[in-house]
Order: C-alpha cells, then structure tokens, then sequence
C-alpha cells in the first residue's frame, strides 16, 4: 500500500540522513529515545543502509557512463574521433582523453583511512571515473583482534582471510600522502 512504501522511504530516508553527518544506528537510536520515539531495528537499518548503497552505485555508474558519452560526443563533433566511426557507434568505440586527477581523503594527516580519486575529463570538465581507496576494513580489525585475543587460530583467521579478500575494502597501503 501507499502506507508502507512512504513508511519504506521514510526509514530510508532517516538512515541517509544520519549517514550523511557521519552517524550510525547507535547515534540515531541516542536521538530517537531523546524524542521519545521508537528506535530503528538493526536489521531493518542494515537493509536500508545497502538498499542506498545499491541505489548510490547504480547512480554513479549511470553518471559516469553519461559523463563518458558526452566526451565521446565532443570529442566526435570536433572531429578527433576518426572519420569510419559513425555517431551511432560512439557507444561502443574506445577513444583516449586527457583527464585531470583529483584526490581528497577523508581527513588530514596520518590518520586518514577512505579516500576518493576522481578522474576528470580536461574537454569537459565532467568527471568520467571515481576511484574510492581505503587503508582499513573493519572485518579485518575484528578477526585480528579475536586471533590475538586467543579466540581463533592463526590457521582459522588464514582460512576466514582467504574468503574474505575479494571483498575486502583494502586496496591503499601506506600513508595517505602518498596516493
């Protein structure tokens, strides 16, 4: 019913909002027993949460690949694409630009762990490519601490490490400013 899907985009919405100024499920259940309101399930916030990372991921995908034809079609109407490459074949033809490259971490300092790099088309401005770069998983933290809390072998945290590092957010080592 029209009920539940606003109650859906409702939570959604609070969820995006409390992750917006760096706040999580703890923070938003804080200010909802200051409000008297009932706080949000954890699981229920869970779900939200990756609803709006699926949601996110489809957008940038979308923009970038916007972003990508819109190169490809200025770079077309001024003529550096070659003459056999037809307007309708744009799509699917793969050209070289000069791009920019811009980095921001999440904080200064040695302490920085997430950062974004983006790469920006020098034609149009437009950025055609996003990079995100982390130094840390919280996964990773977890388990090493129950292996050197004595509550997993070394050979159980190897096995958990093996399935676990396709999914692993790490993909940055060393110091922030070096990028």
């Amino acid at each position: 019913s029209d009920g539940e899907k606003q109650g859906v985009r409702d939570k959604s919405c609070i969820v995006l909002g409390f992750r917006a100024i760096g706040g999580g499920h703890a923070t938003a259940s804080k200010v909802f027993s200051f409000l008297s309101l009932s706080p949000t399930n954890k699981n229920s916030w869970a779900d939200h949460t990756k609803k709006i990372e699926q949601e996110a991921k489809l957008l940038l995908e979308d923009n970038l690949n916007r972003a990508a034809r819109d190169v490809k079609e200025f770079k077309f109407s001024n003529g550096e694409i070659g003459v056999d490459c037809s307007f309708e074949e744009l799509e699917d033809t793969i050209i070289d630009i000069g791009v920019t490259i811009d980095a921001s971490w999440s904080s200064r300092g040695w302490s920085a762990t997430d950062a974004v790099v983006a790469a920006i088309s020098a034609d149009t401005g437009k950025v055609v490519d996003v990079v995100h770069l982390s130094s840390s998983c919280s996964e990773c933290k977890k388990m090493e601490k129950k292996k050197t809390d004595g509550e997993m072998s070394r050979l159980e945290f190897l096995t958990w490490f093996n399935s676990h590092e396709p999914d692993c957010y790490v993909n940055h080592e060393g110091s922030s400013a070096v990028s």
